[in-house]
């Protein structure tokens, strides 16, 4: 069996929490492969590799198959690591107090509940049924269990104690089939109530953080198209691409496209098979939560070959500059807010105002911009076709600045993008 035939069959995220590691919210944890006291190893969920940037040793780029080579003491030809890895393509992992080379598997559902849990001699060791609404209706295990899944209806992790499912962004109860608090995108949704779970349809309907907000894929062929005016969070949107419109109304996205819950059977089968797997993935990105840092930027310009990233215009800290509404003669404007040196001296057409934000200042650098009201100072970033659509490209125009980017990471290849941006931007009413 080949290396690459086992990364087909595994994910980065599946292996590190096999090994009980938990990256902080910026991807990052203590070198498994040194000594350190502070996070030094990065990972990066869209290459499916990680780096360590240890000061204890050699600088390490490692795949997760070179990862889990490692931590198993094995070869790359160590058949016993290679079944391991092979028999199922999700681990479960095994009680701290059970045998070390305790491995069990999950079976899920279409909808990601685990309802068979196998130990690593396909015999069953747990079962587990729900209503539709994820309480539970029976339920077996073996008399002598060294392990208990706790990761039950669409794979959330239940809490013993309190019988509450977390989804990142509320609380639901299953008993009661209803969140415990309001959506926070309930606004975008007048229709329903705030408290209704899956769209009153969990046959077909997960909810991956219990928000309101949309990707958005092209009918046809299940590509990622982008988004409307509200993000990458939510229920994707399958709509005709050229439908499409980056940053849309999210009432023109509905009136276009079908939710995910909203397709036949056959057309949830043809996204199960090539664009379910990127929507259930888009928690990885940086850009998930609509904002981008100057670290995560340049983690990307290494990783990402070159694809865009989105952000919510509406948390881009233009307020940080000293740009007011009366610095419009008329209703459009460029400005630079790159804060170490202005990079366009020479270019009138080009307004110098230097942001305290460095994630302004760094990741964006100018912005051409058109006003749509003086009164609040709401501004819409515009768009450029050598941009493909988007408001910028991440790249550098000072060959020192450039030169310094692209050895930040070892082993990356850095390759520019593009930002694609949703939402309106607000800067200063008065000077």
């Amino acid at each position: 069996m080949e290396i690459h035939e086992i990364k087909s069959q595994l994910t980065l995220a599946q292996v590190l929490h096999y090994y009980h590691l938990k990256p902080d919210k910026h991807l990052r944890l203590n070198c498994p492969f040194h000594e350190d006291k502070t996070p030094s190893f990065q990972v990066y969920y869209k290459t499916q590799t990680a780096y360590c940037f240890s000061s204890n040793g050699k600088t390490h780029s490692k795949s997760f198959i070179d990862f889990i080579m490692y931590k198993e003491n094995q070869s790359k030809e160590d058949k016993k690591v290679l079944q391991k890895i092979l028999q199922n393509q999700t681990f479960a992992e095994p009680e701290e107090n059970s045998e070390a080379s305790a491995i069990f598997y999950y079976h899920a559902d279409h909808l990601g509940s685990n309802e068979i849990i196998s130990d690593n001699t396909g015999a069953p060791h747990e079962f587990h049924l729900t209503l539709p609404f994820g309480e539970t209706m029976a339920e077996q295990r073996k008399p002598v269990a060294d392990y208990y899944n706790s990761w039950k209806f669409t794979g959330k992790e239940l809490d013993e104690e309190t019988g509450l499912y977390y989804f990142g962004a509320r609380y639901y109860q299953p008993s009661w089939s209803v969140w415990l608090s309001v959506d926070p995108k309930a606004e975008d949704a007048p229709g329903w109530s705030p408290y209704r779970a899956f769209f009153c349809n969990p046959i077909n309907y997960t909810d991956p953080t219990g928000l309101l907000e949309n990707p958005i894929y092209d009918n046809e062929t299940s590509e990622f198209l982008g988004t409307d005016d509200k993000g990458l969070q939510g229920e994707a949107i399958i709509m005709d691409k050229e439908d499409f419109t980056q940053g849309m109304s999210h009432k023109e996205a509905e009136e276009k496209g079908k939710y995910y819950h909203q397709l036949d059977k056959v057309e949830q089968f043809r996204f199960m098979e090539s664009g379910y797997g990127h929507w259930q993935g888009l928690k990885y990105r940086p850009d998930y939560d609509g904002v981008v840092t100057f670290d995560e930027a340049l983690d990307w310009y290494h990783t990402g070959e070159g694809q865009p990233l989105y952000v919510d215009v509406s948390k881009i800290d233009l307020k940080s500059s000293k740009l007011s509404v009366d610095d419009f003669d008329g209703i459009s404007l460029s400005v630079n807010f790159f804060n170490i040196v202005n990079t366009h001296p020479f270019n009138s057409n080009i307004l110098y105002r230097p942001a305290v934000d460095n994630n302004l200042s760094h990741v964006y650098g100018t912005l051409g911009m058109t006003l749509l009201n003086p009164n609040t100072g709401t501004i819409r970033l515009n768009t450029y076709a050598r941009y493909n659509g988007g408001i910028d490209r991440f790249d550098f125009n000072i060959s020192l600045f450039k030169y310094i980017a692209d050895k930040s990471r070892e082993n990356g290849n850095p390759t520019p993008f593009n930002f694609m941006g949703y939402g309106l931007g607000t800067i200063h009413t008065t000077p």
